[in-house]
């Protein structure tokens, strides 16, 4: 056979290929549903074809990929066209005559436009949602329109029926709740499963699937707990490891303390801790200092004994509020000073508080609060006559708004007494007479009423400013005497109108611990500066230590005050107070005083 007999034999096998490929392609094609297409865009794994859900492509069908090849058969010159398969594609998402599909790593760099796709699944059937949207309205149009009152009278029904449907709902969540206080975990799971079982689409189901988890948790802890205790464990150090060997984390067992706080508590709750002392002979006492998580400051508590294995202690149910508690320990070896045994000030544990099911009572109790004090105050030394001594008393009422004001006061105050240079009454013999024989001192009588708003940046700092106005009158006559100055025709007796204002800084929360520092300034009456310090470490005993620097009650000559504050508590709405004082201008011009107080809260 020569050469050209054998091309033109080989060309021949080619086109009788060509055609049988093409058959059998025509037949795949008519199989799959007539439905092909053409690649119009490539963007990364993302393949736009023309193909879409009038072709019964839809999200989820598959594409074969099929690359095209078209050469001109050298001999004949026929035209010669074939498609190979380069792989499928997934269809993520179709309109009536386009579809998006998604094309695998490994055949990507290969797809061209222009290359072919045909549908390999079987083909369906998809509605186009805006038709079923358009024949819906018409639909409805037919429908009777409703009137506004119906449809009023409508929306009230479906709000009352969805608002007695929460308030039932919450009624037997808070019922469920009550009957879990008190008992032991398996018990309250019992509880709460009788709860979701009668109410599977309650809207706290999510919550109460929850608190049945970490109940279950417990339960099995103490289970695990339970069977240990059966067990003969020997001396007490062998019970001390078997129970620390249950806890959750590896124990230091070089520490003093090791222990356990709950992962979580109910808002408003008690919550109670226990500590197993791993070292008796270094501890001699121990604190816990916990606060609410987000607050500046700390309160403290000591931990009681419990054998001599066991430090105990519960939390106040105030400080559990959202989103948790913050608390560390400190313990003092006997003779020895506090140290941290178990977190820090700057690094404390963490328990996390829930919000309770039930609702949370309106904030209306400890808002209101009434002060009052009467002070007699003498520089001259004595009880007696003077010219250096006055008697001041104060009443206020305050409201705590909290927010965006802390808090108003308003109050009334009157200062009565005499005054006058503290040379002229130490050298004149106490007749306050001076070598030219004149009379020196001054009575005065001053009334006034005030109001002062506090407003506090932070737990631990707060700024009170206090403007008031007041009428007196002063005397300056050797013989006169309290009320008779009733004119302003002489120029001994005068009567007059004052102003004043007073700013204070407290560093500190108001119920707890804390410094506050004043500048208060009166017309005619003085200047007075304060530093005032609260001690409330014994609830029973209030205590209040001040130290004040005043030219009153007639602005000649300064002089220092130092107050003591005691308070007696018994009950939560009342406590007297007894007050101390001794003041001095100089070292030969002093006196001892005192007053008394009252404070009510409400």
């Amino acid at each position: 056979m020569s050469h050209m007999s054998y091309t033109i034999a080989v060309s021949r096998i080619a086109v009788n290929l060509a055609a049988l490929a093409l058959l059998l392609a025509t037949a795949s094609h008519a199989h799959a549903g007539d439905a092909s297409g053409t690649v119009l865009k490539v963007e990364g794994d993302q393949v736009y074809v023309d193909i879409g859900a009038k072709d019964g492509v839809g999200a989820g069908s598959e594409l074969v990929l099929m690359h095209v090849v078209t050469a001109r058969d050298p001999v004949t010159g026929a035209t010669l066209r074939d498609r190979f398969a380069l792989g499928q594609l997934t269809v993520i998402k179709a309109g009536q005559h386009l579809a998006l599909a998604r094309a695998p790593e490994t055949i990507r760099h290969r797809i061209r436009v222009g290359d072919e796709v045909e549908l390999s699944s079987q083909p369906r059937a998809f509605r186009d949602p805006w038709r079923d949207q358009i024949a819906e309205r018409q639909k409805a149009s037919l429908q009777p329109r409703p009137s506004r009152r119906d449809l009023v009278l409508r929306a009230r029904a479906e709000a009352r029926k969805n608002a007695e449907t929460a308030v039932v709902e919450a009624r037997a969540a808070r019922e469920a709740w009550r009957k879990t206080l008190g008992k032991a975990p398996r018990e309250r799971i019992a509880v709460w499963r009788a709860y979701l079982k009668a109410r599977p689409a309650s809207p706290y189901a999510r919550e109460v699937s929850q608190e049945i988890e970490r109940l279950d948790e417990q339960a099995q802890k103490l289970d695990e707990l339970a069977a240990r205790a059966a067990q003969p464990q020997g001396d007490r150090d062998k019970l001390r490891v078997a129970r620390l060997a249950s806890m959750d984390r590896a124990v230091d067992v070089s520490s003093v303390l090791a222990g356990r706080s709950p992962s979580s508590v109910y808002q408003g709750s008690e919550t109670e801790l226990a500590f197993i002392v791993l070292a008796p002979d270094r501890v001699d006492r121990a604190w816990v200092y916990f606060r609410h998580a987000g607050q500046d400051s700390y309160r403290r508590i000591q931990l009681a004994r419990d054998g001599d294995a066991y430090l105990r202690g519960a939390l106040p149910g105030d400080v559990a509020r959202p989103p948790g508690i913050d608390y560390f320990v400190e313990v003092a070896a006997p003779g020895g000073k506090p140290a941290p045994a178990m977190g820090s000030q700057e690094e404390p544990l963490r328990i996390a508080v829930e919000s309770a099911v039930e609702e949370t009572a309106p904030d209306i109790d400890d808002r209101s609060q009434v002060t009052l004090f009467v002070d007699y105050v003498d520089f001259d030394g004595g009880l007696g006559d003077g010219f250096d001594q006055y008697l001041h008393a104060e009443i206020d009422f305050m409201y705590r708004f909290y927010k965006p004001i802390y808090a108003l006061r308003v109050g009334f105050g009157t200062l009565g007494g005499y005054g006058g240079p503290k040379n002229i009454i130490d050298e004149s013999g106490g007749t306050c007479i001076d070598l030219q024989g004149q009379f020196r001192c001054e009575r005065v009588s001053y009334n006034y009423a005030y109001t002062e708003l506090e407003y506090r940046f932070s737990n631990t700092f707060a700024v009170m400013l206090r403007p008031q106005f007041g009428s007196g009158s002063s005397d300056r006559r050797a013989d006169s005497e309290a009320g008779r100055c009733n004119t302003a025709d002489t120029e001994e007796c005068n009567l007059f109108n004052s102003l004043g204002l007073r700013a204070r800084l407290r560093i500190g929360d108001e119920r707890e611990t804390n410094l506050t520092l004043g500048v208060g300034i009166t017309q005619s009456i003085g200047t007075l500066f304060e530093a005032a310090f609260a001690w409330s470490v014994i609830p029973k005993f209030p205590i209040k230590l001040s130290a004040q620097v005043t030219d009153q009650p007639v602005p000649e000559d300064f002089g220092v005050r130092l107050i003591a504050d005691v308070g007696w508590r018994t009950v939560s709405w009342v406590y007297p107070s007894l007050r101390f004082a001794y003041q001095a201008r100089d070292a030969d011009h002093s006196g001892v005083s005192g007053g008394i107080a009252a404070n009510f809260d409400w």
